[in-house]
């Protein structure tokens, strides 16, 4: 099989993959997904049968959808669930095609010529600059109202990503109890402490592998039980095998955000 160059970036809250990546199967994901159609247009299809086709779609968090990408490159932007993209394009140029997914976004044809520029780009200084275009809500000034404790626990879960702090001892450390933190952070974050700590803990094992780890100590160091848990949880998040993403027949193109803190941010 010939060997095709994808691209990462991590940074600044958002984790973009462009790339030609197999259909997406059934699934669900913490962070909200825009993706956009580099060749051709592609299919976003709900589990209620409900389908779609377009060359730009948001997909919020936790709603179950498959992609079907029509053998186009594509890519993948995916914001963390606390960022303030996700809010900025619900209220944009999009058209609410199905319950909880926009498409045909007026800015589409703009996004492609940027993404064609990052997947092309040589050198930290040229991709950095060209992802201050994906940086959509800075632009705009919406930054997320986020409880002072809700912040001080996303902040423990990122700066430990290998302990499974349970919630009662995270309750503790900002002073409330559990029950009152798993509804205030679902209310304020859109997602439930367990999901987003699973999230953060992909982006850790990303980066780790990125690093070039292997893939069983990347997880292990990234909080997860042994490669299996991990394989399943990539699976059932992004809806296709690490190894489809990251095997030997595809080589890929790295940018992180040079401090660990930036890159999960």
């Amino acid at each position: 099989m010939a060997q095709t160059t994808d691209t990462i970036c991590m940074w600044a809250s958002r984790v973009l993959y462009i790339g030609a990546l197999p259909d997406l199967e059934m699934h669900r994901q913490a962070a909200a997904l825009l993706c956009v159609g580099l060749e051709r247009p592609f299919g976003v299809r709900l589990e209620t049968g409900q389908a779609v086709l377009t060359r730009s779609a948001l997909v919020g968090p936790q709603i179950m959808h498959a992609v079907e990408t029509f053998g186009g490159r594509c890519a993948y932007l995916l914001f963390d669930p606390d960022a303030a993209d996700y809010e900025y394009l619900r209220s944009g140029s999009g058209d609410e095609a199905v319950s909880g997914v926009f498409v045909d976004f007026a800015e589409e044809k703009s996004w492609i010529q940027i993404l064609h520029a990052i997947g092309a780009a040589e050198g930290i200084a040229a991709t950095q600059s060209l992802l201050t275009g994906l940086e959509l809500a800075t632009s705009s000034g919406a930054k997320p109202v986020i409880d002072a404790r809700i912040k001080a626990v996303i902040e423990l879960l990122v700066n430990d990503t290998g302990e499974s702090v349970p919630i009662e001892r995270l309750a503790q450390q900002v002073d409330i109890s559990a029950s009152r933190l798993a509804h205030l952070f679902k209310e304020q974050v859109g997602i439930p402490i367990r999901m987003f700590r699973t999230w953060i803990r992909l982006k850790t094992a990303a980066q780790y592998l990125s690093e070039g780890m292997l893939l069983t100590e990347a997880a292990l160091r990234a909080g997860f039980y042994d490669s299996a848990h991990f394989a399943n949880t990539f699976r059932d998040t992004f809806g296709l095998p690490p190894s489809a993403v990251f095997g030997q027949q595809r080589a890929l193109k790295w940018f992180i955000a040079s401090a660990t803190a930036a890159a999960l941010a």
